[in-house]
């Protein structure tokens, strides 16, 4: 244990010295807001670090120090903070100007691997033979083990017509596989499913905040208007965000010239902005509802949270992600970059949409704060944006499934049985085996007792109990299976559901996981309801915890 601790603290010294000198050497001006801590001084961390490099037991690998020490430094601060080597920072450099290709893929984080959920449609991943449920345990040789997923997918991105090499680990499959995939320009839409529903309602899911989704929704909601359009749906559900540019030009669709939007504010004033409407909307005077969920960030929460503070609709779903960060870039040496979080983002009635602490010093608690907005309601802050209305269609079984990501692993297995599905419904036969795939996972709830099993069964092989206890290790744990099983019966229809929708995006891609659920989607059912009876509507726009006061 000392000798990692004395490792970790070379590891820092190197990077501060070292990392100091190469600023210095290619004319990079480093400027300090206060004065440096005596035991920071960079003469004492000099002295170490010749100390160290000149006598230490081994040779040192500078660079795989440098290395550590950054993640270490970066480690202690929020996870959006991000250091870019050579190679890295090229591939950063062509994502923020727009020049990039992909492979054309969903992809998520199973078990901290990095795994391929569903190829797209006539896409470079489908076309050299990525499956869904494949690992990519490497990209162009570098290990994926330990990265972010906005880490890996940078990787993987770079400019059209270059090659990029993926080393997969397929279920079935002895050892790796290696694919050398093209890139290309993968164009991802922002509105990939749009629907006139009943009464004249619009519904329109809203998957991301390119530069082009402003122009996106002014088309789709014109079309909307010609048909006569009464109310309006945007289902920003697992929309992880975007460009706040886009966020801004989104709202200024929906209110008065002039509204406050969103600001910025940072320890350093040169980040601090206000960012208010500036063109007349398109739709202004009818309702309008946005669902959200706990994916729903950033730029999402930028719309949401503008939308709610100025009582121009109502929110419904489930509490945001919480991430209102604002990175800058910058470049320390000319071949590798810094992403640094330099401000917050705030809604117009003053609440900071972030929830993540950003240093071990650091408390954010915005619990007891009272925000309004402008009509007087009161509305939450400790980050992320609350809905109006909260609706919910799960249990405490359903959500550990979620949380655990049983469906989606389900679906993965299940789509790979059935090569050859277009679309899928939820029988009887796939709900059971379901369940027993589930049971087969040793699946846990926290409220099980199954973990608690599992360690008092340990004790008793250690101390060597006997057959008359391991009987009884054999009971309990019948008992927390049939529990499962009760459970399972209870939570029945959401479990359709979320099967369907799951293995619909497995085998078909988005547009087939919403059209597949579109009739059973609780959330939807009740905006449209609401939307359904503008009386209805807009005494819950007046009602929502109703309370005197004023948004400054």
């Amino acid at each position: 244990m000392i000798k990692f601790k004395r490792t970790y603290t070379t590891f820092i010294v190197i990077l501060l010295v070292i990392f100091t000198l190469s600023i210095f050497h290619y004319g990079y001006e480093l400027i300090f807001s206060s004065p440096i801590d005596d035991e920071l001084d960079f003469r004492l961390l000099s002295k170490i670090f010749r100390e160290v490099k000149n006598k230490y037991v081994e040779e040192i690998k500078e660079s795989k120090l440098i290395k550590s020490g950054i993640d270490a430094i970066l480690g202690e601060l929020d996870p959006y903070t991000t250091f870019y080597g050579k190679s890295r920072a090229s591939q950063l450099k062509s994502i923020t100007t727009g020049k990039y290709g992909g492979i054309g893929s969903y992809v998520t984080m199973i078990e901290g691997e990095f795994t391929i959920v569903s190829p797209t449609e006539d896409s470079p991943a489908k076309e050299a033979g990525i499956r869904p449920g494949d690992v990519v345990v490497k990209v162009d040789g570098i290990d994926t083990k330990g990265l972010k997923i906005d880490e890996i997918t940078n990787m993987i991105k770079g400019k059209p017509g270059t090659k990029v090499k993926l080393t997969i680990k397929r279920e079935g499959v002895l050892g790796t596989l290696d694919f050398a995939i093209t890139r290309r320009n993968i164009r991802v839409k922002d509105i990939p499913y749009c629907k006139m529903m009943d009464n004249n309602i619009g519904y329109i899911k809203l998957s991301h905040f390119s530069k082009n989704v402003s122009g996106e929704l002014v088309r789709t909601i014109q079309e909307f208007q010609k048909s006569g359009l009464n109310g309006l749906i945007l289902d920003l559900r697992g929309n992880p965000g975007g460009l706040l540019i886009s966020a801004i030009s989104v709202v200024d669709l929906f209110v008065k010239k002039g509204e406050l939007i969103v600001s910025t504010k940072g320890r350093n004033n040169k980040f601090n902005s206000v960012h208010r409407s500036k063109k007349n909307p398109i739709y202004y005077d009818k309702p309008l509802i946005v669902i959200v969920d706990d994916v729903s960030a950033s730029a999402s929460e930028i719309l949401a949270g503008a939308i709610q503070d100025l009582d121009r609709g109502i929110i419904i779903g489930r509490k945001t992600f919480g991430k209102g960060l604002v990175q800058t870039i910058f470049y320390p040496t000319p071949e590798t970059a810094l992403k640094i979080t330099t401000a917050r983002y705030y809604t117009p009635s003053g609440r900071c949409i972030d929830g993540t602490k950003i240093s071990s010093d650091e408390e954010i608690d915005d619990k007891e704060n009272v925000y309004y907005t402008k009509a007087g309601r009161i509305v939450s802050g400790s980050g992320g944006i609350t809905p109006d209305i909260v609706v919910s269609n799960d249990n405490n079984f359903i959500s550990e499934l979620l949380d655990q990501l049983k469906f989606l692993k389900f679906a993965i297995s299940y789509a790979n049985k059935h090569p050859n599905l277009q679309k899928v419904e939820i029988d009887n036969e796939i709900l059971d085996q379901f369940k027993e795939f589930v049971i087969q996972s040793r699946f846990k709830t926290k409220e099980s007792g199954f973990k608690e099993i599992e360690k008092l069964e340990e004790i008793g092989i250690k101390k060597n109990y006997g057959t008359e206890f391991e009987n009884y290790i054999k009971k309990l744990k019948k008992i927390t299976i049939e529990k499962n099983r009760y459970d399972f019966a209870f939570s029945d229809p959401f479990i359709v559901y979320s099967l369907k929708k799951e293995i619909n995006w497995v085998i078909g891609g988005e547009i087939a996981k919403i059209e597949s659920t579109i009739d059973d989607d609780v959330d939807l059912k009740e905006a449209v309801r609401i939307l359904s009876d503008p009386d209805k509507y807009n005494q819950l726009l007046k009602d929502i915890h109703i309370s005197k006061g004023s948004m400054n």
